[in-house]
C-alpha cells in the first residue's frame, strides 16, 4: 500500500498487481483454448469426408491422387473391354510418378500411358496418347492441401509438345461436402493446339463408408468439336479396407457441329484386392445408348470391362486415411 499526502490530506492509493495470465506454450495451445465444440464438429465431419475422397481416389487409382503422391509410383494396368458393337480390345496402360529429390523437391518425372490427367466418367474414349515429361510443384511444400499449382511438360509417342500450368483447389465443408476443382491451360504442338481442361467434382459425405459424386468434365480447344462434356453421377461404397462397389450413371457429348449426347448409360463397377493389397481387380458390366455419328439413332449396347491392375509404390502400402 501507498499513502500519497496531498494538502495534508493523505489518500491510500493501493495498486494491486493482477498475476499475469498463464501464457500458453505455443500458439497451437491458444488456438485450441479458442476452438468450440461447433469447430471441433466442422473439422470431424470435414475431414472424415475428406479421408473417403482420397480412399477412394487411392483405391480405385484415380490420376489425380496418383500425379499428387508425395512418394514415387507406378501402376500397370491390363484391360479387356467386350463390347456388343466393337471389336474386344486389349489395353496395357502404364502410369508412373517418380520423385526426383537430386534435382528438386518439387520436380517429379511422370509417365502416363493413356490421357492421364483426369478422372474421366465411364464409357467416355480414351485418349491413346503417351505422354512422359516432367511436373513441378508452383508452391513448393505448402501446407495449405486446399490448393496446388503445378507446371507440366510433356511430350508424347508423336513428339507432340505439351506446356501447361494446372490449378487444383480442394475443399470440405462442415456438411461432408467435398469441391474438387482442376484447371489446366495448356499448348500442344501438332493438331491440337491450344486448350482447357475443367474438372469440376463433388462429393456428399453420407457416412465413413459411403459417398454420392458427381463428376463433371468439360474441354474446349483449337481441337475439339466444340465444347466437349461429360457428367457422371455415382453412389460410392466401401465394403471393407480392400473392396469398394460403384454404381454410376454416364454421358458424354460435344456442342460442334451439333448439340449431342453421343453417349449415356448406367453400370456398375465392383474393386477388389486379390493376392495382395497392390494388385486388384475390376468388373465393369454397363449398357450404353450410342448415337455417335448424330444421325443413324440410338443403338442399345452391352459392354464388360475386366482390368487387372498392379502398383509399385513405397511400402506396397496405401497412406493412412486423410494423408497422401
Amino acid at each position: 500500500m501507498l499513502v500519497i499526502g496531498i494538502g495534508g490530506l493523505c489518500f491510500p492509493a493501493m495498486f494491486a498487481q493482477a498475476e499475469d495470465d498463464p501464457v500458453p506454450k505455443d500458439q497451437q495451445q491458444v488456438e485450441e483454448m479458442q476452438r468450440s465444440w461447433v469447430d471441433a464438429g466442422h473439422d470431424y465431419v470435414a475431414d472424415r469426408a475428406q479421408a473417403l475422397v482420397e480412399w477412394m481416389d487411392d483405391f480405385y487409382g484415380a490420376d489425380i491422387s496418383d500425379v499428387e503422391t508425395a512418394h514415387s509410383r507406378l501402376r500397370v494396368r491390363f484391360e479387356t473391354r467386350f463390347d456388343e458393337e466393337e471389336d474386344t480390345k486389349f489395353k496395357v496402360k502404364v502410369r508412373a510418378k517418380v520423385q526426383m529429390p537430386k534435382v528438386s523437391k518439387r520436380a517429379a518425372l511422370i509417365f502416363e500411358g493413356d490421357d492421364g490427367d483426369d478422372v474421366s466418367a465411364p464409357g467416355v474414349p480414351d485418349d491413346d496418347d503417351t505422354n512422359v515429361g516432367l511436373q513441378l510443384n508452383l508452391l513448393g511444400d505448402n501446407e495449405d492441401r486446399k490448393l496446388r499449382f503445378d507446371l507440366l511438360g510433356t511430350v508424347n509417342s508423336s513428339l507432340d509438345l505439351r506446356t501447361g500450368v494446372r490449378m487444383r483447389f480442394n475443399n470440405s465443408t462442415d456438411s461432408g461436402f467435398t469441391t474438387r476443382w482442376i484447371q489446366d491451360l495448356a499448348y500442344q504442338t501438332g493438331d491440337r493446339g491450344a486448350f482447357t481442361r475443367t474438372q469440376l467434382d463433388f462429393f456428399q459425405h453420407v457416412d465413413d463408408n459411403r459417398q454420392f459424386a458427381l463428376i463433371n468434365r468439360l474441354e474446349y480447344g483449337e481441337d475439339t468439336d466444340g465444347l466437349e462434356w461429360s457428367v457422371s453421377p455415382q453412389w460410392r461404397t466401401r465394403l471393407a479396407n480392400n473392396q469398394a462397389l460403384t454404381y454410376f450413371f454416364s454421358m458424354n457429348g460435344y456442342t460442334d457441329p451439333v448439340n449431342i449426347a453421343e453417349n449415356y448409360g448406367f453400370g456398375i463397377n465392383y474393386r477388389r484386392n486379390i493376392f495382395r493389397d497392390y494388385i486388384s481387380v475390376d468388373l465393369e458390366p454397363a449398357h450404353w445408348w450410342r448415337d455417335q455419328e448424330g444421325w443413324s439413332g440410338r443403338r442399345s449396347v452391352w459392354s464388360l470391362l475386366v482390368r487387372l491392375e498392379v502398383r509399385f509404390e513405397q511400402l506396397n502400402k496405401r497412406a493412412p486415411e486423410g494423408a497422401r
